[in-house]
C-alpha cells in the first residue's frame, strides 16, 4: 500500500511545475506587444476657411432679465368686526372683477349698533352732569357776591363800636359782639368761596368726563360702520368667498384682491449689468407660455440694497396688461434698450474658441496662415463680447472651422466663398 504523504507530495511538485511552465509561456509569447508603428502624416494641404472682415460699428446695447410677474396692487380681504355674516357679494368667486368702494361682505352689527346707543347714552349723561356743574358754579359765584357784600357791614359796625369803646361810649361787651358777627360773615364767605371751588371742580370732572364719553361714542361709531367689507380698488378675487350665515372672526383672511391691469416683471440684476440701467427706460416684455406675444414696458422702481450673498439689486418693471389680461404669477423675459454703443467691435460666441482658459480667435494673414490672437474681452452684448484687446477693426477674422486649426501656432488655411463683416 502506498504512502498517501507521499501521493500528495507528487500532485504539488506536478502543480508547481506546471505553474512555472504557464509562467514562461506567458513572458515569452503572450505578454509580448508587438510596438506601434507611427503612421506618416498625410499631408491635406490648406484648410479651407470661411473669413469675415472685422469692422467697428454701433451696437444697441441690451439687458436680459427674467423673473415673475406681480400684480401692481394686491389687498388681503378681511373684515376689522366678526360676527354673522349677513350680506355677500353675488358671484363672489375667483376672477370676480369689482370696482372700487363695491360691498364684499357685511356681518350683523346689532351688538355693535347697541353699543353705540349705549355710549351714546353715557356722553348724553355727562353733558347734563356737566351742565349741572356749571349751574352750581353759576350760583356759588353769585352767592359769594352776596356773601363778600354782605361782610362790608359787619366790618364797618366793628369798626364803629371799637371807635366808640375808645372815646368810652361803647363797653367791650359791645365790641366782642361786632367782632363775632364779622366773624361770622366772614366765615360764611369762606364757605361760598370753598362752593365755588368745588362746583369748578366738579365742572372740570364733569368736562373729563364728557370727553371720554365722547370718545367711547366715536370707538362705538367706529365699531358699528366697520361691520362691512368693501373693495379698495377695482381688481379680481383671487378665491371664493364666504356665505351668509358664516360665523367670521376679526381679521380672518377670506382672499385677495389683486390689481392686474398693469403688471410688475420681478427681477434680479448682478451688480455688474447695472452701469446704464436706469428707471425709465423702455423694456421690451415676452413669456415663453405666450409664444409670439411681446408687449412694451419701462424700468419702473430699482432697488436700494444689494444682496450681500448674490451681488444683485432687484428691479421692477411695469407694464400695460389691460389688452393683453395676463394673470399674475407668470415667468416673463425682458430686454432692457442700454445706450447704444458707437465705433465698437463685436464678436460672436462662436467666432473664437477657449485655450487654457484664455479666449482665442484666428486672424487670416499674409502667406495663407492662421494666426492665433488672444482676446481681452468686454461686457457681454447680445450673443457675444465687446473685444477690448487682440483684434482690430479690418482684420480678417477666420470664423470656421475653428477645431481643425492650431491655437498654440500657425496654421496654413486656404480662404473660400465670398467675404462678409463681422
Amino acid at each position: 500500500m502506498r504512502n498517501p504523504w507521499k501521493r500528495s507530495l507528487e500532485t504539488l511538485i506536478a502543480l508547481v511545475v506546471i505553474a512555472a511552465l504557464f509562467t514562461l509561456l506567458w513572458v515569452k509569447v503572450i505578454s509580448v506587444v508587438e510596438p506601434q508603428r507611427p503612421v506618416p502624416p498625410m499631408d491635406m494641404g490648406p484648410v479651407p476657411v470661411q473669413t469675415a472682415t472685422l469692422e467697428s460699428r454701433s451696437i444697441p446695447r441690451e439687458l436680459a432679465v427674467q423673473g415673475s410677474l406681480a400684480p401692481v396692487r394686491r389687498a388681503v380681504l378681511s373684515l376689522e368686526t366678526g360676527g354673522r355674516v349677513v350680506e355677500v357679494l353675488e358671484g363672489w368667486r375667483a376672477g370676480r372683477l369689482v370696482e372700487a368702494g363695491e360691498l364684499l361682505a357685511r356681518v350683523d352689527s346689532a351688538p355693535a349698533v347697541l353699543a353705540w346707543e349705549t355710549a351714546r347714552a353715557q356722553r348724553d349723561q355727562a353733558k347734563a352732569v356737566l351742565a349741572a356743574a356749571e349751574v352750581e358754579v353759576h350760583e356759588a359765584e353769585a352767592t359769594l357776591v352776596v356773601l363778600e357784600r354782605a361782610l362790608e357791614v359787619p366790618t364797618r359796625e366793628r369798626k364803629r363800636i371799637e371807635g366808640l369803646a375808645a372815646t368810652g361810649e361803647a363797653s367791650a361787651a359791645l365790641v366782642d359782639q361786632a367782632l363775632r358777627l364779622e366773624l361770622a360773615a366772614l366765615s360764611a364767605v369762606q364757605a361760598g368761596r370753598s362752593a365755588k371751588a368745588r362746583a369748578e371742580a366738579a365742572v372740570d370732572s364733569g368736562a373729563a368726563a364728557l370727553l371720554a364719553a365722547e370718545a367711547i361714542l366715536r370707538q362705538a361709531a367706529d365699531r358699528r360702520d366697520r361691520h362691512g367689507l368693501t373693495a379698495a380698488f377695482p381688481g379680481l378675487l383671487t378665491s371664493a368667498g364666504p356665505e351668509l350665515g358664516d360665523l367670521l372672526a376679526p381679521l380672518v383672511p377670506l382672499g385677495e384682491l389683486v390689481d392686474t391691469s398693469r403688471l410688475l416683471l420681478l427681477a434680479q440684476v448682478h451688480e455688474s449689468q447695472l452701469a446704464g440701467l436706469a428707471i425709465g427706460q423702455a423694456v421690451t416684455v415676452s413669456l415663453p407660455s405666450r409664444p409670439g406675444l411681446s408687449l412694451p414696458g419701462q424700468v419702473a422702481r430699482l432697488g436700494v440694497l444689494a444682496d450681500p450673498k448674490t451681488r444683485s439689486l432687484s428691479v421692477e418693471i411695469e407694464l400695460d396688461n389691460r389688452e393683453a389680461g395676463l394673470p399674475a404669477g407668470l415667468f416673463a423675459m425682458a430686454r432692457v434698450a442700454l445706450e447704444q454703443l458707437d465705433d465698437a467691435l463685436w464678436i460672436d460666441r462662436s467666432a473664437f474658441t477657449w485655450q487654457g482658459g484664455r479666449a482665442v480667435a484666428f486672424v487670416l494673414a499674409d502667406g495663407g496662415q492662421a494666426e492665433p490672437r488672444v482676446l481681452q474681452l468686454g461686457e457681454a452684448v447680445n450673443e457675444g463680447f465687446l473685444i477690448e484687446a487682440g483684434l482690430a477693426a479690418g482684420d480678417e477674422l477666420i470664423l470656421a472651422p475653428l477645431d481643425r486649426l492650431d491655437p498654440l501656432g500657425p496654421t496654413a488655411v486656404r480662404a473660400q466663398g465670398p467675404e462678409r463683416s463681422q
